[in-house]
């Protein structure tokens, strides 16, 4: 559990990287959704999303979501409400809203490695941008050689934005990424 928070918690400390690269792709994703690869019900981020978690991922109890959620905020560079919390071994699953007047897309696409890695602990920083069921993304990948973070923004217009952090070990990478696919594809 210790590594979990420990490796959790780079995600949302980290900012800015010299040796990262950036890429801007701006077009329609598509997504294999293996039904048997995530859960059937959907997860709901108040009224701006829903998503099905992957399979392996269970609810965080509401003493871990406290405690890593107030350490999320405290951390973050930007303001955050976390909603839901996904444990699976050593990776994580998080939910938040996210208000549009505290991180703007253009403020993100120009300072992607001063918002998510200030101190230097991803060696990889990667924006994407792409449009997915009528959705606009901004995902930025970190990776160091422990974890691999998938950031997904969310915009369908509301006043808040919807974030999915997928938080994943390199050592459970290959038989998690299907399943983070799915979960991504399955958000609406």
């Amino acid at each position: 559990m210790k590594n979990i928070l420990f490796l959790f918690l780079l995600t949302f400390i980290a900012v800015s990287c010299s040796t990262s690269e950036k890429k801007y792709n701006s077009n329609e994703m598509e997504f294999e959704v293996l039904d048997s690869l995530v859960q059937s019900d959907p997860v709901q981020i108040d009224s701006l999303a829903k998503f099905r978690v992957p399979i392996s991922f269970n609810l965080a109890d509401s003493n871990v979501f406290s405690l890593l959620s107030r350490k999320i905020s405290a951390t973050n560079t930007y303001s955050l409400a976390v909603k839901s919390i996904f444990l699976s071994n050593e990776s994580i699953v998080v939910c938040s809203t996210v208000p549009r007047d505290s991180l703007t897309l253009d403020l993100l696409k120009a300072n992607t490695n001063d918002i998510f890695n200030r101190n230097n602990v991803w060696q990889k920083v990667q924006l994407n941008i792409f449009n997915y069921n009528k959705i606009s993304f901004h995902q930025v990948m970190l990776q160091n050689n422990q974890m691999v973070c998938f950031k997904l923004i969310g915009d369908k217009g509301y006043d808040d934005y919807f974030q999915i952090d997928y938080l994943i070990s390199l050592k459970d990478y290959s038989t998690l990424i299907k399943s983070i696919e799915s979960s991504i594809g399955s958000i609406y």
